[in-house]
């Protein structure tokens, strides 16, 4: 939320961002669109699933593989951002793109 007038972006910020429920839905919902750009899906069984065909495409989808824990994390998704975390493709998918460090970051 960067704009040149800082009055919209706090009055944004204060209106979006100030109710934790809000915040968490806020970023379920970009999880869901990096989930589903990138050929994944939700199942109330096995969680966050990436294909295995989808998995070997995750490396060319960096944003996904930058923001999706981060989005996981923050909208209190704990059990798919562990399981995401722990998914071998995923991990090589970032090892492949030099993103091993943000991994353990994460």
């Amino acid at each position: 939320l960067r704009f040149a007038d800082r009055t919209v972006n706090d009055v944004l910020q204060q209106r979006l961002l100030s109710d934790v429920e809000t915040v968490s839905e806020i970023h379920h919902h970009i999880a869901d669109h990096l989930v589903l750009s990138a050929g994944g899906t939700w199942s109330h069984d096995a969680g966050l699933v990436f294909t295995p065909h989808m998995a070997h495409l995750l490396g060319e989808h960096l944003v996904t593989m930058r923001w999706l824990p981060f989005h996981l994390e923050h909208a209190k998704c704990w059990s798919d951002c562990v399981q995401l975390l722990c998914d071998l493709h995923f991990l090589q998918a970032r090892m492949d793109s030099a993103m091993l460090e943000q991994h353990t970051d994460d």
